[in-house]
């Protein structure tokens, strides 16, 4: 899944919810961001979605591939998430955050990866992000 962060560019569908908290957030900070981290390493995950500066929210746990002998797109995978943090101007407070999904990566390349899952009756949720390191920072141009 590529390590780093991956900040997400557009989603679709049925509700996730660093999808809400990224929709919520913009309403207080247009440039607040959303983003995901699956290390391949330890196969930590950790999505993290930002209000303000010094103010954002993560959820972290694990993930785990479905089909081990598939390579290619699509391919299954679950995440665990354990446990959620409030990061508030130097405070953090723990959240009661946790839960297993399943999604599919629909494509993957060094610098754009698509998901898709199914949000049950109300369909399905596409998600793309971009790596972030390859999106030039304002202080770069």
């Amino acid at each position: 899944l590529g390590g780093g962060q991956w900040l997400v560019l557009y989603t679709s569908g049925g509700p996730a919810l660093w999808s809400t908290t990224y929709s919520a957030g913009r309403l207080i900070n247009p440039k607040n961001a959303a983003s995901q981290a699956f290390d391949p390493q330890d196969r930590s995950a950790l999505n993290r979605a930002e209000y303000a500066d010094g103010l954002w929210v993560t959820a972290s746990g694990t993930y785990e591939e479905l089909e081990l002998e598939e390579t290619e797109c699509p391919k299954g995978i679950r995440a665990n998430i354990k446990s959620g943090m409030l990061h508030a101007w130097g405070f953090e407070l723990g959240l009661p955050i946790s839960g297993s999904g399943v999604f599919k990566v629909l494509y993957l390349d060094e610098v754009l990866r698509i998901f898709s899952s199914e949000a049950g009756p109300l369909g399905t949720t596409v998600v793309v992000q971009v790596k972030q390191s390859a999106i030039p920072r304002a202080e770069d141009e």
